[in-house]
């Protein structure tokens, strides 16, 4: 069974902002004091490139390795990797990650397990499940439109998540993932076939 992971990753722009005080010092003669302030709103991070619809192979494994539901099989380790978070963030709490999905299927993307976009016979039998680094199954946002938005997550969740900040390069962040199929049902007959899942992704920050 073989099963490639899409990944889309989506990107929007850093909305900048103006404002200038001007503040009366003293008496008219004395003069006064001009400010010039730029405020900069949270935004979104910037997909680092070569990472905007990444593909993960989860390889071959037998269909009586996942035989019985919730068993899982052909973990692999992966990264997301995203830039230009701002030039005053550096710091992996000041940063919300959303993974969401288009399918409305709340048991499972609960637990983090996007559901097979293939129509065959294995169709609701095996799902990916994502994970953090350290397996940590990642809950997925459901949203009918293939929109990520901040509103999705709460809180911030970039510590949560183990992200972690690139070394050498200023405001990029990488989040180490893990990605394996997972036995939605018992039995084995309705595990055979292609898997093909898909999440949608973005990184925000405050």
């Amino acid at each position: 069974m073989k099963k490639v992971k899409r990944q889309r990753l989506f990107r929007q722009m850093i909305g900048l902002f103006s404002l200038l005080f001007v503040t009366p010092f003293g008496s008219a003669s004395d003069g006064w004091v001009k400010f010039t302030v730029t405020i900069k709103n949270g935004g979104t991070c910037q997909v680092y490139s070569g990472y905007e619809n990444k593909q993960v192979d989860l390889g071959t494994v037998y269909a009586n390795e996942l035989s019985i539901a919730k068993h899982t099989a052909g973990e692999k380790d992966f990264d997301l990797w995203v830039e230009e978070c701002g030039d005053l963030i550096n710091e992996t709490n000041k940063l919300k990650f959303v993974l969401m999905n288009t399918t409305n299927k709340p048991n499972l993307l609960a637990k983090g397990v996007l559901p097979n976009l293939e129509t065959r016979t294995n169709k609701d039998g095996v799902g990916v499940q994502l994970l953090t680094k350290t397996g940590k199954p990642i809950e997925i946002k459901y949203n009918a439109l293939p929109f990520p938005t901040e509103t999705l997550v709460s809180s911030t969740n970039g510590n949560t998540l183990g992200a972690e900040a690139v070394t050498g390069q200023k405001h990029a962040f990488k989040l180490p993932l893990k990605a394996r199929f997972y036995a939605i049902t018992d039995g084995k007959n309705d595990k055979v076939g292609d898997v093909r899942a898909e999440v949608i992704f973005a990184a925000f920050y405050e």
